[in-house]
Parts: structure tokens; sequence; C-alpha cells
């Protein structure tokens, strides 16, 4: 077996691989840049024909943001249907505290606050709808499995184990107090209520059937849940949901009509809080009698050093590194590795200095800045430093397991 390392600019794509099995750990992208491939559309066309089609595929996605899911988005949107025999989601988690299935309702929420298109409002998007993009990838979505930590599974005769996320969570309590706050805010709508409640009970159910793997209850449920998010969207469309967002969203001041501070609070503190606690939540897995591989999402250095750090391997063939080795997700928890896996791209982020002279001496860092980058996001090159065990690939790198 191999796994395949794809440069798609600032994203994650990769692919553990036999020559008849394939299994994707996310692929998307926020910054597509290829030596080969004008847009994303075009790579995906390529990825399909090339790589999944006359295979057995599976895949995993770590959590919903969109430089880990959009390829998925992409071959939906071409209309490919039943690529994958299995796939994996993170399964939903609770909070300690309220028991609310807190990250659902928030997405609701931002869905309805925040402008189209934004980072936030296709996080909350992709959150509330992904399993529709799935369901139409799957050959039969009773194979679309639920995992969280102490999850098992196997893929070409190894072992795999989840060891994050937990199915219960202390989620950071200034998230419960933005959605209380944005609770309260709409009670002079009190059709948002009554949608909002529907909508996370009819998630629940799913990704309770989910486990159970009832094919005809899941389908009919999903049918159901579209219809409900679609009265979402048109309740977004509506001319008095319009007006009565207007009211929140904006005050008068001395000055003048302004951003209210209720809004300001949503779009640049809770936006800030949801988007990081998304990825605190990622999915990580290692496989388990090998060691081969470790993959960690875009992991907080905070929650892999208090649950990971003592569960791990001394030492894997591979270990994906966090959130694209950016210098504010920089751990320096991670075990030896022979290979230190970097998806940054050449655009976002900065990869850090400390990755220089990470783990084993002879540990090499596989880096998605391209060849024919000028290096603008990376430490090590900015200063003008040799990165003696670094490889800077721009389209694909294999490794033997």
């Amino acid at each position: 077996m191999k796994l395949r390392m794809h440069n798609v600019g600032f994203g994650d794509c990769f692919l553990l691989y036999t020559r008849k099995q394939n299994f994707i750990i996310d692929i998307g992208t926020v910054d597509f840049r290829h030596h080969k491939f004008s847009d994303f559309d075009k790579f995906i066309m390529h990825f399909k024909k090339y790589e999944l089609d006359k295979k057995t595929n599976h895949a995993l996605l770590t959590h919903y943001h969109t430089d880990h899911l959009s390829g998925f988005s992409a071959m939906e949107k071409l209309g490919y249907s039943n690529i994958f025999t299995k796939f994996y989601l993170p399964n939903i988690t609770y909070d300690e505290k309220t028991k609310k299935i807190l990250i659902i309702e928030l997405a609701f929420y931002l869905k309805l606050i925040c402008k189209k298109k934004t980072s936030t409002s296709v996080l909350a998007n992709n959150i509330l709808i992904f399993v529709k993009t799935i369901s139409k990838l799957i050959i039969n979505t009773s194979n679309i499995i639920c995992v969280s930590r102490n999850s098992n599974f196997k893929y070409a005769g190894c072992d795999y184990e989840v060891l994050w996320p937990p199915k219960i969570y202390d989620f950071d309590s200034k998230l419960i107090e933005y959605l209380s706050e944005m609770e309260q805010a709409f009670l002079g709508f009190p059709e948002i209520a009554s949608l909002k409640e529907m909508l996370v009970e009819k998630i629940e159910l799913i990704y309770n059937q989910l486990s159970d793997r009832d094919n005809n209850m899941i389908e009919k449920l999903l049918t159901e849940y579209y219809e409900l998010f679609d009265s979402v969207n048109e309740l977004c469309e509506s001319e008095n949901f319009i007006k009565y967002l207007e009211s929140i969203k904006y005050e008068k001041t001395v000055k003048g009509i302004a951003l209210s501070k209720f809004y300001k609070k949503i779009i640049y503190g809770c936006a800030r809080t949801f988007s990081k606690s998304c990825n605190a939540l990622s999915v990580v897995f290692h496989e388990k009698n090998k060691h081969d591989v470790l993959m960690t999402g875009d992991i907080t250095v905070n929650n892999y050093r208090k649950y990971i750090k003592s569960v791990v391997n001394d030492h894997y063939t591979c270990v994906k590194v966090p959130h694209h080795g950016t210098k504010k997700y920089y751990n320096r928890y991670l075990p030896n590795s022979d290979y230190y896996l970097i998806p940054i791209g050449d655009k976002y982020g900065n990869v850090a200095k400390g990755y220089k002279s990470f783990g084993k001496v002879d540990g090499k860092r596989i880096c998605t800045l391209g060849h024919e980058s000028k290096f603008n996001n990376c430490s090590i090159r900015n200063n003008k430093e040799k990165c003696k065990f670094g490889k800077c690939i721009s389209m694909i790198y294999d490794i033997k397991l």
C-alpha cells in the first residue's frame, strides 16, 4: 500500500491506495494552485478518471471546512454518483454542559445571519447539508458510517483506530453565550425557533439511523430533511425575514445607522470561535498495528496535547501535520515520523519554522508549496535557511507503507 499526497493548494487531498482499492482522506481546497490544471473541477475530473474509476473507493472526512471537502462537493456538482462503497463522517458531538448538539444549532443561526459565500456561511452550510452530498456519491446510504473516539475500521488488511473526536465535549462557554444571544435575537420571529428545533431533531435522527445502518429509514429521513432544509432556504429569501434580519443587523447611533453590537459580535467573535471549534473536533486516526500513518485533520494544539499525545505511538511512517503546518497551529507534541506531510499551498498561512528540525533527524517534511513557488509562506525559506530534510512538491508525492 502507498500513501499519495496531492498538491491542491491550500487544502488536503490524501489517498491510501492499492492496485484495487482507494481510501481518500479529505479532498478540498480554498486556493487551488496546480501546475497542470487551470481549475479545481478539471483536477477532480482527472482525479476521478485516473484514480477512482474501476476501483473500490472508501473515503473519510475529518471535518467540515471547505479546504477539506470541496472536492466531494465538486463531484456532486459534476453529476457523479455511486463512487464510494463506504464513507466515514465525524459523528455529532454533544456539549457537556447543555447536552445540545451545539455545532448544529450554531450552524443553523449562522447560516441565517451571515452573508452568503462568506467563509462562516459556507462552513455552516457544509455542516448542515454535506450528508446530502455524500448520499448522492455513495452506492448505499447504509454505508455512511459515523465515527468518534474508539471507533475502528479496516482497509486493505490494516486496522485503523479513531482517537478523536469524542461524543461529548466541553465546548468553549462563549459559544453557549453566542447561541443564547442568537435565540433571543429571533424571539420576534417565532417561525425560526420552530424550524431550528425540527431541523436539529431530524439531524439527530439521521445520525442515529446511520449508526443503525437501516437504509430504508435513512433514505426516508434524508428526504424529509432536504424538504425541511428547503423550507429554511425559502424563509431566508422571504421579504418578512429579510426585513427582520435588517432590524437586528443595524441600529441607530448618534452618527446615523451602523452595524449593531449584536451583529458585530456574531460575525467577528462567534464566527471565529465556531470555526476553531470545528477544527478542534477534527477526526484523528491512526493505523494501530503497523504504525504506518497518523492523520490529524486540523486538530488544535491544545486538544492534541490534552487528549491525543498520550495515546499515539512513538513513531509512524507518515504523520499529517495539523492545519497545514501554519504558525498558529504549530504542534511540537507530534510523534517521530519518517515523513511529515504539510499541505500548505503558496497563498494562505505560513509554514512554522519549528518544523525545520522536527522529530527524527532524518524525518522529511513534504510540503505543497511547489517547485516554482517563491516560498512566500515558508518561515524556513524566508529566512534564507536550508530546509535540509524538506521537499516541496508541485503535483504529487507517493510514500510506500
